[in-house]
């Protein structure tokens, strides 16, 4: 079964057994994954296996401007909503801090529509339960015992007009007696696509567009434990002289794959410090001048509004180990609360004998940590360090996200 025969779109699909082909809603929605055999999301999902992406596109030629995708219950999902006491729709949802904000609906029998309270939920791009009274609906004349289709779209469905586009997730659709916790909140998203990347200096010199070592506003890099650094002509391969920003996929061209391209989690730009490529060009001798080391780190991030205890980081992360006589590499993260002592969050090391030893099957994995922020903590500034390297392999990083229950 693919999810755009129940969940009907824009696009429509093809006739298939008995049933006849659908031309599609006239609207520019578009759900599912061709990629996958069960056409879902199945990576990022909030519960079970799957989740359902629906793309938006409010301002798509031939095109109502606003978009749908509408499910038919049809017996295969309960009609009478006023069963066992619910009162509640629930549903999980998540965006893309790039995503057009668009108004975000659910509309039940065709006409009863119930919008976001957050006109830019579209952009919120961690799960998060929207609650709806089912009452919201009765008001609008829906018979809460006869409830024959739901849709979720996003735009001005009684008055369209023209917009943006984007995508989205969703997720555990069900109806409740109480209403589910809405879950954190977003205190800080960076993806680097912000990053204005210029032009190559040593490796594949004269690209465009593909590399650089200015960070996000904010940011701070220590590249000062490189050995060499502050003379091109010493400084190893200058792009990986310590923490850079890259296209992901120039980086994995230049540097000849090696299994970089096993990151599909990191996209477009990336945070990458990578001592192999570094290694590549003239530098100091590591074991007299000291090995590579260097550390990103972020602004202060406001957390005051959080409960202690309830702060985590989460990342996309491409790790690639390596131990030997010289080179030992080490990556950690540190979090400090206020500007104190920071505190070590993440070791990873490269040596297999080690408790902390990060293995080689790492390459490509979302990173949840809990920070742990005492009750007096109202920002916190973490840093992310790669050290103790050499010829050794990388660490890159994305979609660094930090969130927290609201007190």
């Amino acid at each position: 079964n693919e999810i755009w025969w129940a969940w009907k779109d824009g696009l429509g699909y093809v006739a298939h057994g008995s049933e006849p082909a659908y031309s599609g809603n006239g609207t520019g929605a578009a759900v599912g994954d061709e990629t996958t055999a069960s056409y879902t999301e199945e990576t990022i999902v909030h519960g079970g296996s799957q989740s359902m992406p629906l793309w938006y596109d409010n301002n798509k030629e031939g095109y109502f401007n606003y978009s749908e995708a509408e499910l038919t219950l049809d017996g295969a999902y309960p009609s009478d909503w006023t069963v066992n006491d619910v009162n509640t729709l629930t549903l999980y949802f998540r965006g893309n801090s790039n995503n057009a904000a668009e108004q975000m609906y659910v509309a039940l029998n065709g006409s009863a529509v119930a919008y976001h309270d957050d006109p830019n939920a579209s952009q919120i791009s961690i799960w998060m339960a929207w609650n709806i009274k089912l009452q919201a609906f009765a008001d609008q004349g829906v018979d809460l015992a006869n409830v024959n289709t739901i849709a979720i779209g996003f735009g001005d469905k009684n008055n369209p007009q023209a917009g943006g586009s984007g995508k989205m997730y969703f997720d555990d659709i069900r109806l409740a007696a109480t209403a589910a916790p809405v879950g954190p909140v977003l205190l800080f998203d960076e993806d680097f696509e912000s990053v204005a990347l210029g032009t190559s200096l040593e490796e594949s010199a004269g690209s465009e567009d593909v590399w650089t070592d200015t960070p996000p506003e904010g940011w701070i890099i220590d590249e000062s434990g490189v050995p060499g650094i502050g003379d091109l002509a010493t400084d190893g391969m200058t792009e990986w002289a310590g923490w850079a920003f890259t296209n992901k996929d120039w980086w994995t061209s230049v540097a000849g794959d090696q299994r970089r391209s096993e990151y599909t989690l990191g996209q477009g730009t990336v945070a990458v410090a990578d001592p192999d490529e570094w290694d590549d060009a003239d530098h100091p001798d590591s074991a007299a001048e000291g090995w590579y080391k260097t550390f990103l780190s972020t602004p202060a991030i406001d957390i005051s509004g959080c409960e202690a205890g309830t702060v985590q980081l989460t990342f996309d992360s491409s790790w690639r180990p390596e131990f030997d006589d010289n080179y030992h590499q080490t990556a950690n993260i540190t979090a400090s609360f206020n500007g104190a002592e920071p505190i070590e969050v993440l070791l990873w090391e490269s040596d297999s004998s080690s408790p902390n030893f990060k293995d080689d099957n790492s390459t490509n994995e979302s990173i949840t940590i809990d920070l742990e922020n005492p009750p007096w903590a109202t920002n916190v500034v973490l840093t992310f360090g790669l050290y103790d390297a050499g010829n050794d392999w990388w660490w890159a990083i994305d979609n660094i996200k930090v969130i927290g229950m609201p007190k």
